[in-house]
Parts: C-alpha cells; sequence; structure tokens
C-alpha cells in the first residue's frame, strides 16, 4: 500500500504550465516574442529542449512578421484604425499557434494531475518582455538621434519656420521669409526650410511631404522659380536648393544662376 502511494505521487507532475490563455497575455503584453518565451517554459519544463529553442525562434519569427505587415500599411490608414483591429489579430494568432502546439501536451499533463499556473505569471513575462523591448528601441532612437548632426536653431520669421544652419544668419533667414510670403508659398506650423552658408554660397534646403526618390517635374519647375525669386531678391547666385523629404533626406538638386 505504501509502495503503491510512493509510486503515484512519483507519476505527477512537481512543474507548472501555462495554458493557451497565458501565451495569449503574454503576447498582448510583450509581443509574440514573450509568447514564445512562455511555449519554450513548456517545453523545457516536460524536457523538451529542442521544441523550447525553436518556441522562441518562432516568436521572433511571428513578431517580425506582424512588424512587417503593420509597416507597409499607409500611415493614413494605420492612423484610423483602431487599435482593437491591430492588437486582435495577433491575439487570436499566437492563441491558434499555442493550441495546435501544446493543447494535448496540456491535456496530458492534466491528466497525469498536473497543475496549469497562474495566468499571472505570464502577464508579469510579457510585461518584462515588453519593457525590455521597448528601452531597446527607445535606445536605438536615442543614439540615432545622438549621432545625427544638429540642422540648426529653429527660427520662427513672420508665419515660417526656418533652420538657421552653418555660417547662415538671422538676416538670411528673415530675407528668405519674407521672399517666400512675398511670393505666397504656403504656410506652415512644422519647419519649412534650413538655410546654411558656406563662404557666399547659399544652400536653401526645403521639407516637403515625399515618400518617393522622384519628384514630379512640375514641382522641380515650381522650385526653379522660387530659386529665382531669391536671387532676385537678393541672394547671390549660384545658389543651390535642396528638395528634401521630411526627414531632411535629400531628394533633388537645383542650382540657380
Amino acid at each position: 500500500m505504501e509502495h503503491d502511494e510512493q509510486s503515484k505521487q512519483a507519476s505527477h507532475p512537481n512543474y507548472l504550465l501555462h495554458s493557451t490563455n497565458a501565451v495569449a497575455w503574454a503576447a498582448f503584453w510583450g509581443t509574440p516574442i514573450a509568447a514564445g518565451i512562455v511555449l519554450a517554459i513548456n517545453y523545457w519544463r516536460t524536457g523538451q529542449y529542442s521544441a523550447a529553442r525553436y518556441a522562441v525562434v518562432l516568436g521572433v519569427i511571428l513578431f517580425a512578421g506582424v512588424s512587417g505587415v503593420l509597416y507597409f500599411v499607409p500611415d493614413e490608414l494605420f492612423g484610423r484604425l483602431p487599435l482593437s483591429v491591430i492588437i486582435l489579430p495577433q491575439l487570436l494568432l499566437v492563441r491558434f499557434v499555442a493550441v495546435r502546439l501544446q493543447q494535448q501536451l496540456l491535456n496530458e499533463h492534466v491528466s497525469h494531475q498536473g497543475h496549469i499556473g497562474s495566468d499571472w505569471r505570464a502577464v508579469g513575462i510579457g510585461i518584462l518582455c515588453g519593457g525590455v523591448l521597448l528601452f531597446g528601441i527607445l535606445l536605438a532612437f536615442g543614439v540615432e538621434s545622438f549621432f545625427q548632426p544638429s540642422p540648426g536653431v529653429l527660427v520662427k520669421s513672420g508665419n515660417f519656420r526656418i533652420y538657421c544652419g552653418a555660417n547662415a544668419t538671422k538676416q538670411d533667414v528673415q530675407k528668405l521669409a519674407s521672399t517666400l510670403e512675398a511670393i505666397g508659398y504656403p504656410q506652415s506650423d512644422l519647419p519649412l526650410a534650413h538655410i546654411k552658408a558656406d563662404g557666399s554660397a547659399i544652400t536653401i534646403s526645403f521639407f516637403l511631404n515625399i515618400e518617393s526618390d522622384f519628384v514630379e517635374p512640375d514641382v522641380v519647375e515650381l522650385f526653379r522659380e522660387v530659386g529665382s525669386q531669391l536671387v532676385l531678391r537678393g541672394f547671390s547666385p549660384p545658389l543651390t536648393l535642396q528638395i528634401c523629404d521630411e526627414s531632411f533626406a535629400v531628394k533633388k538638386v537645383l542650382t540657380i544662376d
């Protein structure tokens, strides 16, 4: 009798496994990467060490796939999507994968009188993983911003905001702003342009909402006319104009003689 009791106790798993709902909760707080970690914990505790490693890789692949899909969603559409439309499909996908991979494992665990852990443990894993990812993203953007050269001092002149760059003066900014106002250049609350000087050579960069490397011919001709007006109003030729996107990347360079 005592021997049977010892055998029965020995057959009982002495570890906890996470449910498929817990996997989804981990994904909610920490992306599919956290879900992969929770799946890996289940595999590791049952001695399936190779499967545990593959589960982590699967979580990374799912995260990369979801991120890739979201990256190609147009900004105007992405801004109108409810948060639930972005998050809910990910959670359903993660839970579907968890059920396919581990529901039988969990059923066998319970049938041997094993216990399922609290979902809060998976939530904690998700929060920890999400915090690490957020810190990494912030660190990456911070390092990138640290190494980017400063565009200069942002000066408000009239109804325009213009960066005053290397060797340019406030008078240069004012002359540029007054010329743009005189020719009816569209006003904006965002930084409009950047001006810098190298001796007598002036370079003016204009920031536009451009999504490709191609600049329409009518836009090029418009800025040739802007350049001609700037020369007529006191900027010495040759004057260099740069048509840039909103991240300051140069798309087209014009020389006005």
